[in-house]
């Protein structure tokens, strides 16, 4: 997680306090959107959103979804994730994933909320909720493992059902986003209310689809071609 954290902060220098893309940088001959700076990502009014900035969510999210690969990773060979380890471990981790990981995360939002969302703190406004990923992701895995000791398996077959459609699921909820909001609805802006009944809608049918496709079939549709490609065979 150390890369997403240096990435914000080296490209916060290429934009300066207005959030423009810094003289250096800018090229009368460049496509429209090279010179926007920060744009739409940080200012309301805007249209567009620069590439510069645009280039930093992709080097961003490839290094932070690496990072937690990674962890993964680590975590199964520790048997960490199988949820095999002595229940005292895991209520330590969500104990000290909460307390350690939540305050880091605030300090984000009250750091720019301090500098009145100063566009100089655009990216390494950031940096402290980075860095509570980690503690979080570990309180989230110990809180998930506790559950799945203690909820009916009624519920728990129906959970991690999901988990193993992660893949299909993730791809299944991003078309439906796309297709409710702007195909359906057609609308540009959503109340707070219609995106959270949206998100418990598609919780509610993933934890109900995954367990009776599962309950007929051995993968996921993208767990299968995946596999498919990586093994040539199932």
């Amino acid at each position: 997680m150390i890369s997403p954290i240096i990435l914000s902060v080296l490209l916060q220098q290429l934009f300066d306090a207005n959030g423009n893309l810094i003289e250096a940088l800018t090229d009368d001959n460049a496509n429209k959107t090279w010179n926007i700076g920060l744009g739409k990502f940080w200012f309301a009014e805007k249209e567009k959103m620069g590439d510069m900035i645009g280039l930093f969510f992709i080097a961003d999210g490839f290094c932070r979804a690496l990072g937690m690969m990674l962890l993964g990773v680590v975590l199964y060979r520790l048997n960490v994730l199988q949820g095999h380890l002595n229940t005292k471990i895991y209520r330590r981790m969500a104990l000290f994933g909460l307390v350690i990981g939540i305050p880091i995360t605030l300090a984000s939002t009250a750091w720019m909320i301090y500098a009145e969302y100063d566009p100089e703190i655009a990216l390494i406004g950031w940096v402290p909720a980075k860095l509570g990923i980690v503690p979080l992701v570990l309180a989230y895995i110990g809180i998930f493992s506790l559950l799945n000791k203690n909820i009916s398996n009624k519920i728990a077959s129906r959970i991690r059902a999901c988990g193993k459609m992660a893949f299909t699921n993730y791809l299944s909820q991003s078309i439906l986003g796309v297709l409710i909001f702007t195909v359906i609805f057609q609308k540009e802006d959503f109340t707070r209310k219609e995106i959270v009944i949206f998100v418990f809608a598609i919780w509610a049918i993933q934890l109900i689809w995954s367990k009776i496709w599962l309950d007929n079939f051995r993968y996921g549709p993208m767990e299968w071609i995946w596999r498919k490609l990586t093994y040539r065979s199932l």
